[in-house]
């Protein structure tokens, strides 16, 4: 039964949201840019002249309201500080014949095709709207010639670039020239617009309107695509049968705790951003495959045992017993919203209890059981949940309840234009959604490697370092002794304040190497050296020997491992 405690902290939380919009109408007013005197209107006040007039006096009736997920993404954009965090490069190298004008025609068609790439953001009466736009006559495409060397600077200058999303700026182009039958394409993509999932279906269209470009004589008919806007306007018309399963997960997490994550050794400076860095460490070519096999005999998926391993390794960076870690989920599902472009994320918050000593497998069976019970509600936008927790979502010092993630990492999507050959480009970003995020990437079959993505601001080095090297250590050990006890592990975090100890055969100093930072929903980065395969934990930790951390800072070197972003994810709940 509610308390008045919950009505106070529901009614702190809802003064708070009031407060950050109040905040983010004060700071776009303070950015806006003042009319030039000559009458003539700008590029927003053209857009909002032509919604008004398509609408009558009130333009909430050609607009939509926007999805959980876009609507605090649009809530940090107009705070600032998030940078580049939010901005979704995909880019290709193509080889062989490449038409230019073809490829821009593809593109204007796309975006013709998904009115969410051509959508505004709006507010009425204190709450966002989005609108969608006429299509555009023409989708720009630059065209630059620069040799390869010059190619990565060029690429994260454009991919940085600040959006307007109240002018409907959610996409760019960009192709740079490096020979005759040698270019990169740069599609550059907001993430209030388009989802992992989405990038897939992006690749996939502009293919064929890329080939009826090129090829007036040929097929190429595509059926009509389901509308992002009509997807938002569902989720908000079921807000109010959520009752039920916001009563569950409140009850589920009504007194956790956020993990009790080292100190770093300074404080930094409060700037807003939030430096993104990143270790790896490369793990042998058979744990995957042993690694699935144990999922398939205890009933569990891959991503699940990996899973298993980040809490595992949680659990020794800060001796707690009661954890949660988030993990990313889509609201896709039926042929309804196949082909569908946009922001289709949620995070699932995963709480699990590491305590009474469990054994490896004892703990995939508690964190399968756990995955299991988040994702039968994976619709149930994690605001709402939020909103019901109140103060009871964050730490005693304000800090967020979930700041750990975890993901699988695979294949990256390319773009395949006909005729010609394709290869992943990374583009880096500087910024980290959550604190600590675990990886395990499989981009590579040959070299596949647990990662750690961190907070720089909020964690040190040395930290996150001993933080990967468990995580590897422990993807080893399920591979290869699932029966162990998380107390007879005989690896550790050394230096680690709160971590747990014990006594290695091996242990080897790591090493640091610059390698490019990757991203939570788009890329990643690190490739580790040749790793040494192992039959036991003594092995596993002579194969976790070398280390690579970086952050954007420190340069960039080595080839960037890639990933294709699954699910995207939701933003942190600052």
């Amino acid at each position: 039964m509610p308390t008045d405690a919950d009505s106070a902290a529901r009614d702190r939380q809802q003064e708070r949201q009031v407060e950050l919009l109040r905040l983010a109408r004060t700071r776009a007013a303070g950015r806006a840019k003042p009319r030039t005197g000559t009458g003539a209107a700008s590029r927003e006040d053209d857009h909002a002249a032509r919604g008004t007039a398509r609408s009558g006096t009130d333009p909430r009736a050609a607009s939509a309201p926007l999805s959980r997920a876009q609507r605090r993404m649009w809530l940090m954009e107009r705070l600032g500080g998030a940078g580049d965090s939010y901005h979704v490069p995909f880019a290709t190298r193509v080889r062989g014949p490449f038409d230019v004008a073809a490829f821009a025609t593809a593109v204007t068609s796309l975006v013709a095709r998904h009115g969410i790439l051509r959508t505004r953001y709006t507010e009425c009466e204190g709450e966002p709207l989005q609108e969608v736009l006429p299509a555009p006559d023409e989708v720009p495409v630059p065209v630059i010639d620069t040799d390869v060397t010059h190619a990565p600077g060029l690429l994260r200058r454009e991919s940085a670039r600040p959006f307007d999303l109240a002018a409907g700026d959610a996409v760019r182009a960009l192709v740079l020239r490096h020979g005759p039958q040698d270019h990169t394409l740069l599609l550059t993509f907001h993430h209030i617009a388009v989802d992992g999932a989405s990038l897939e279906t992006v690749a996939a269209e502009l293919a064929v309107f890329y080939a009826a470009a090129t090829d007036a004589a040929g097929r190429h008919e595509l059926a009509a695509p389901p509308q992002y806007a009509d997807h938002a306007r569902h989720e908000h018309e079921g807000l109010s049968g959520f009752t039920a399963e916001l009563d569950r997960w409140t009850a589920l997490l009504a007194d956790a705790a956020p993990p009790r994550l080292p100190l770093p050794a300074a404080a930094a400076p409060h700037t807003g951003a939030r430096p993104a860095a990143v270790c790896t460490v490369p793990l042998a070519p058979t744990v995957p495959g042993a690694l699935r096999a144990l999922g398939a005999e205890r009933h569990a998926t891959l991503f699940a045992v990996s899973l298993t391993a980040a809490f595992a390794a949680l659990h020794r960076l800060t001796g707690d017993d009661d954890l949660v870690i988030g993990v990313a989920a889509t609201h896709r599902g039926g042929t309804a919203m196949r082909g569908l472009v946009g922001l289709c994320v949620n995070t699932l918050p995963v709480r699990v209890d590491v305590s009474d000593d469990p054994t490896l497998a004892d703990l995939l069976r508690r964190v399968r059981d756990a995955l299991v019970e988040a994702q039968g509600r994976r619709h149930l936008p994690f605001d709402l949940v939020l909103e019901r927790l109140g103060a009871g979502a964050r730490g005693a010092d304000g800090t967020a309840l979930v700041q750990v993630t975890s993901d699988v990492l695979g294949e990256p999507t390319v773009l395949r234009v006909p005729g010609t050959s394709a290869e992943y480009v990374d583009v880096p970003t500087d910024g980290a959604k959550f604190t600590l995020s675990y990886g395990l990437g499989l981009s590579d079959a040959a070299q596949p490697a647990a990662l750690v993505q961190y907070d720089g601001n909020t964690l040190d080095d040395t930290v996150a370092e001993a933080a990967v090297r468990d995580y590897a250590a422990l993807l080893h050990t399920l591979a290869t002794d699932p029966e162990l006890a998380l107390s007879e592990l005989p690896f550790a975090a050394p230096g680690v304040p709160g971590a747990r100890t014990g006594s290695p055969d091996r242990t080897d100093k790591a090493t640091t190497q610059p390698t490019r930072p990757w991203r939570l929903y788009t890329s990643v980065s690190g490739a580790g050296a040749a790793a040494v395969a192992g039959s036991s934990a003594a092995a596993a930790s002579a194969a976790v020997s070398l280390t690579r951390c970086s952050s954007p800072d420190r340069g960039s070197g080595g080839r960037a491992p890639r990933r294709r972003p699954v699910l995207g994810g939701s933003p942190p709940e600052d």
